[in-house]
């Protein structure tokens, strides 16, 4: 029979037990301790059309694996990146996307930069501090501190928080009040006030598994022939006085691509509106073709319906990598001497990347 200092001695090793087999609380972090914990993960994300000419930039967080997550919107308009901090960049490459939850992931080996820790926005309630670091208008490394607003959409939820977010902030960090990564702040909504929002940190993992996944599906299959990516068109580069024909990319058209498997061939096909100039063509920032000058067929009466052939160019095999693939092909604007003041343009459709 047990005394009744025997049954408070059982009871207070019973709840001693329990105490310790309780997982230990996450104490919140002042803003300073955030700030300091979480700076050298975030880096800014500069993008640079064909002729190295900046033409957007950006913020990116380094994750655990090595990779660098930001907005597709960020990158989009660009052929080459470079990430970093201060005055210290390194060459980026495209290592896979989804345009649909817009994020990218780029790799940038020999960057220094810490691996954020990963959270969950799953585990955010509304009323919580959060905190994001990017380059809001180019200013680097800057905090904003905020809440969460509301949870949106399903699990994992995109997030609704008060945290500023401007231009350039796009792809940096939201940040929970213990320093992990829960957001990639993405967008806001001007018609309103404090109407911002981050992507949930757990898109990521869909981005990374699907590496090469999400590019486009083969559409035709003959003769061991396989097409990687059509676009039908027309598409037209570079000349303003006609504003019914939308420019692509400024002067600049790229295609991403991906396959898996030894390739014999890589073709290029497509028809051109008969242009006098050369085009050159880039496979992963390296100059790897010239389309030449197709003459005879560009006069102003004649534009809409003198489109060449099916035209032929082989690309080298040797610039090609494992994954994410992009091809550039480019348009000079060059004064022409029969209608001065004039830059010629370039219009091409059918455009079709092409493997055996």
């Amino acid at each position: 029979m047990w005394s009744f200092f025997s049954v408070k001695r059982w009871l207070f090793f019973l709840l001693l037990a329990l105490v310790l087999m309780m997982p230990l609380p996450a104490f919140a972090l002042t803003p300073e301790q955030v700030y300091e914990s979480v700076k050298d993960s975030v880096l800014v994300v500069k993008v640079y059309d064909q002729r190295g000419r900046l033409v957007g930039f950006g913020s990116g967080v380094m994750l655990p694996l090595g990779d660098i997550v930001t907005n597709y919107h960020v990158i989009k308009s660009g052929v080459r990146y470079s990430v970093g901090q201060a005055k210290e960049a390194k060459p980026a490459t495209l290592k896979g996307m989804d345009k649909n939850k817009d994020l990218c992931l780029l790799s940038a080996p020999g960057i220094e930069a810490k691996p954020a820790t990963l959270g969950q926005a799953a585990k955010l309630k509304v009323g919580q501090p959060v905190y994001a670091v990017g380059a809001p208008q180019g200013l680097e490394l800057s905090l904003s501190e905020g809440i969460v607003s509301q949870l949106r959409g399903v699990v994992p939820p995109i997030i609704q928080t008060t945290v500023p977010i401007s231009p350039g902030s796009s792809g940096g960090g939201l940040f929970n009040a213990e320093g992990e990564l829960v957001g990639i702040t993405t967008f806001q909504l001007k018609e309103g006030q404090n109407l911002n929002f981050a992507l949930p940190v757990e898109w990521i993992g869909l981005v990374a598994k699907r590496k090469t996944e999400y590019f486009p599906v083969p559409i035709e299959q003959e003769q061991k022939f396989v097409t990687l990516y059509s676009a039908s068109g027309p598409v037209h580069l570079g000349d303003e006085e006609f504003p019914d024909w939308p420019p692509l990319h400024g002067t600049c058209f790229g295609a991403d691509f991906s396959y898996d498997g030894p390739i014999e061939i890589l073709t290029l096909k497509l028809q051109t509106y008969g242009i006098e100039i050369t085009a050159p063509i880039y496979l992963n920032n390296h100059k790897v073709a010239v389309l030449p000058p197709q003459r005879g067929a560009q006069t102003r009466k004649t534009r809409p319906n003198e489109w060449t052939r099916d035209i032929s160019i082989n690309i080298p095999t040797d610039k090609l990598i494992n994954g994410l693939n992009k091809l550039v092909i480019c348009t000079d604007l060059v004064g022409r001497p029969e209608f001065p003041g004039d830059k010629d343009d370039f219009q091409f459709r059918n455009f079709r990347i092409i493997v055996k």
